[in-house]
């Protein structure tokens, strides 16, 4: 699928900061002065509800401008203002071959964790957001990533960007 370094590569380009989860876990352990792993520890003793310090720290974040969310992080802002919102999609044989290739895992592992990923994505953006993240309503642009090069999924996704901006500065 290569979310992760299709987020990277336009962040360069355009000169956005790109976020994450683990990023954004981090930073909220940054700022409340914990390390990670005092931050997960409070999470399990459910001392702290990650998904909902995740949910306001990102709008947080969104609030700051020219940043992108990939991955999980982008549930969190699903209903944020945004100027382009993208679902990046590809068949599971390719998301687990991406998945085994990234992590050095068996290919039927990684089918596994791509089920079990989806499966907590939905979990998290119907607790959220109560919307079902695959909802095609809620994206402006939905690429299948499968057969495409990086770079080319970069580009169309900053000429959306592009074209869109356009739009709403005409505004």
């Amino acid at each position: 699928m290569g979310s992760t370094e299709i987020a990277d590569i336009v962040g360069k380009r355009l000169g956005f900061e790109v976020y994450n989860t683990d990023k954004l876990l981090r930073q909220i352990a940054v700022n409340q002065n914990l390390s990670f792993q005092q931050l997960s520890d409070r999470s399990i003793s459910g001392e702290v509800d990650m998904d909902e310090a995740l949910f306001a720290y990102a709008l947080d974040v969104v609030a700051q401008g020219k940043v992108i969310f990939e991955g999980r992080s982008g549930l969190a802002v699903l209903l944020a203002p945004a100027t382009l919102r993208v679902f990046l999609t590809a068949p599971d044989h390719i998301r687990a071959k991406h998945v085994a290739d990234v992590r050095g895992i068996g290919y039927e592992k990684a089918l596994n964790e791509v089920k079990i990923s989806d499966q907590d994505r939905e979990n998290l953006a119907r607790k959220i957001c109560r919307v079902n993240w695959k909802d095609p309503n809620l994206y402006d642009l939905i690429v299948n990533t499968g057969g495409w090069k990086y770079e080319d999924v970069a580009e169309l996704i900053i000429n959306s960007y592009n074209a869109k901006k356009r739009e709403v500065d005409q505004i």
